[in-house]
């Protein structure tokens, strides 16, 4: 995935969602590319793996090529399990592990889903990631 600037005063955001079941693999380089001339232009990178299960893998490389010195720049990356406090919270509530995990992915990529425009893929895709997820699945 690339970003480039191509004129001054630009902004570039780069952010990526990507959760894990078990034995996953995520694999992706993220491009910033500012050339000579930009100046004052913004490009960030962040990604943001949510790992289930066990034996999974990731590899993120992030690229920050820039040819101007008036600019900001970053790259984050943050991969991690559900948060233990928040799981505690919803099996306190009365649901199982399995569906307080899955309720915190769906969670995880509702801000991402409901940028589509189309109400239909975006049905679709939010009942895609809650049946990858078995959010509504047996305790």
């Amino acid at each position: 995935m690339e970003v480039r600037h191509n004129a001054p005063h630009t902004n570039g955001q780069m952010k990526n969602f990507a959760v894990l079941f078990d034995h996953g693999q995520y694999q992706m380089v993220a491009n910033g590319n500012i050339k000579k001339g930009c100046f004052d232009a913004q490009s960030h990178q962040a990604t943001r793996v949510l790992t289930l299960g066990q034996g999974h893998k990731t590899k993120v490389i992030p690229l920050l090529l820039i040819d101007e010195n008036d600019v900001k720049a970053s790259h984050a990356l943050t991969i991690g399990q559900p948060d233990a406090d928040q799981l505690y919270y919803l099996q306190s509530r009365g649901l199982s592990t399995k569906q307080a995990v899955g309720l915190l992915s769906v969670g995880y990529f509702l801000p991402v889903i409901d940028l589509v425009e189309d109400e239909e893929l975006k049905n679709s895709l939010r009942q895609e990631m809650e049946s990858k997820v078995g959010l509504y699945g047996h305790q």
